[in-house]
């Protein structure tokens, strides 16, 4: 009977500890995972400020383009009318 009791007692400070341990090894993974969708998210704010800025300057490129077509169209056509 005390054998029984002792290793009733003993199976119960294994499931306790068993139970501590898969709640340290549960929230190892819950911050590891916060981590990483912290760093996740911190990766794609920059990419999309990035390509933000990207689309700007092609933007601003483009526009500088164009006008430097435009300003060398007013000036071969001011050069036919003077001649």
């Amino acid at each position: 009977m005390a054998n029984l009791i002792m290793r009733d007692f003993a199976d119960k400070s294994f499931l306790h500890i068993t139970t501590r341990e898969e709640n340290e090894i549960a929230e190892r993974k819950r911050l590891i995972t916060e981590a990483t969708l912290k760093r996740h998210h911190k990766i794609t704010v920059k990419t999309y400020a990035n390509n933000k800025i990207k689309n700007k300057i092609n933007k601003l490129t483009q526009k500088l383009t164009n006008n430097s077509l435009a300003i060398a169209r007013l000036r071969l056509e001011m050069q036919s009318f003077k001649s």
